[in-house]
C-alpha cells in the first residue's frame, strides 16, 4: 500500500537511538486519503519528503535503490537480548537477576569468540 500527500514537516524530535520522531501535516484530506493512513498506521516504510514541486526521476530512482528488512525494526543485539530474558524468565527467573544472567551469558560468548582470534 502507498500514500503520496502535500505535507509540511511541522517538527522533528531526536531520539536516543539516534533516529527521530517527525511530524507532518497534510492539506485537507479526501475520506478515502484518511482511511489508507489509518490502514497504514504502525507500518514501516520508505518516505520521500522534497520541498520540490513535483518528484524528478532521481527521486525514484533513490527509492528504488534503498535497501531495508522492513519487517525487522530489531537490531541484532537487540534480538539477542531479548531472546536471553525469554530464557531467563522461563529457567533462570528465581535463581539470579537478569542483568547478571545476560553479563555472565554474554561474556561467555564474547570470550569464545576471543578465543577464536590470531594473536
Amino acid at each position: 500500500m502507498k500514500i503520496i500527500l502535500a505535507s509540511a514537516l511541522c517538527s522533528y524530535r531526536p531520539k536516543n537511538d539516534g533516529s527521530f520522531n517527525l511530524s507532518f501535516s497534510t492539506y485537507i484530506l479526501s475520506e478515502e486519503a484518511k482511511i489508507q493512513i489509518m490502514k497504514m498506521h504502525n507500518a514501516s516504510g520508505v518516505l520521500l519528503f522534497t520541498d520540490r514541486d513535483k518528484v524528478e526521476q532521481d527521486d525514484v530512482d533513490m527509492i528504488d535503490n534503498i535497501d531495508l528488512e522492513l519487517g525487522n525494526k530489531k537490531s541484532q543485539s537487540e534480538r539477542i537480548r531479548n531472546v536471553y530474558y525469554k530464557i531467563w524468565e522461563q529457567d533462570f527467573k528465581e535463581h539470579i537477576d537478569f542483568k547478571t544472567y545476560y553479563i555472565n551469558e554474554t561474556n561467555k560468548i564474547i570470550e569464545h569468540l576471543k578465543s577464536r582470534l590470531r594473536d
